[in-house]
């Protein structure tokens, strides 16, 4: 099964839909030319052994027939700016309740033993979902759809949480508008707005 990635026509190389990994592109590759006037080429992946079509632009049309053409429906494709939320959480930290912070306790020989509450710590923590929110604004790096035999289930990498190696994104998580993943957030929060949290924490923890 052949897929769709964007090409990058001023370095002739695209991300393979299917590993990740980007590949170069040679004019002796050339399909067809588009519709929109582009060049399309027909690409194999050294890396993973993928046949994959590349342009560097698919108008809605265009997409929507390689998709058909190959049995592939997805959501979004390689290329498109997509918004991510995830369900953040907040972690308290409290002075431990069996040493009070000391890390220590006395025990009745008298002598001081490792707190076995918190282990040395000297504090207990605790993690509280705060709510939905939107984590990236980014761009699709790889799609992966899995077909079975009455469903399928598509997978996406991010630009910026790492493609190849990196998070995966469900497609009920990523939104094509920003005004849609806010409308997701308040619904699931709802209807409290939660500030955007660009720490790099945030970032770090997702």
């Amino acid at each position: 099964m052949s897929m769709v990635a964007n090409l990058n026509k001023e370095e002739m190389t695209c991300w393979c839909p299917a590993c990740g990994e980007i590949v170069d592109v040679d004019e002796s590759d050339f399909n067809q030319v588009m519709d929109n006037g582009d060049k399309e080429y027909s690409v194999y992946c050294p890396f993973c052994g993928q046949n994959f079509y590349a342009a560097e632009s698919y108008n809605n049309d265009e997409w929507e027939a390689r998709k058909y053409e190959e049995g592939i429906n997805s959501k979004f494709h390689i290329g498109q700016t997509v918004f991510a939320v995830v369900r953040s959480v907040l972690t308290k930290r409290e002075p431990c309740p069996a040493c009070g912070g000391n890390r220590s306790i006395r025990l009745n020989d008298g002598k001081f033993y490792t707190c076995p509450k918190c282990h040395g710590m000297g504090y207990a923590q605790s993690e509280e979902p705060e709510g939905w929110r939107i984590a990236y604004e980014s761009t699709v790096g790889k799609v992966q759809v899995e077909i079975y035999k009455t469903s399928f289930e598509e997978t996406y990498m991010l630009v910026d949480t790492g493609v190849g190696s990196g998070r995966i994104w469900y497609a009920d998580k990523l939104f094509a508008t920003k005004e849609e993943a806010e409308k997701f957030c308040r619904k699931m929060n709802k209807g409290v707005d939660i500030e955007i949290d660009a720490r790099e924490e945030f970032k770090k923890k997702y």
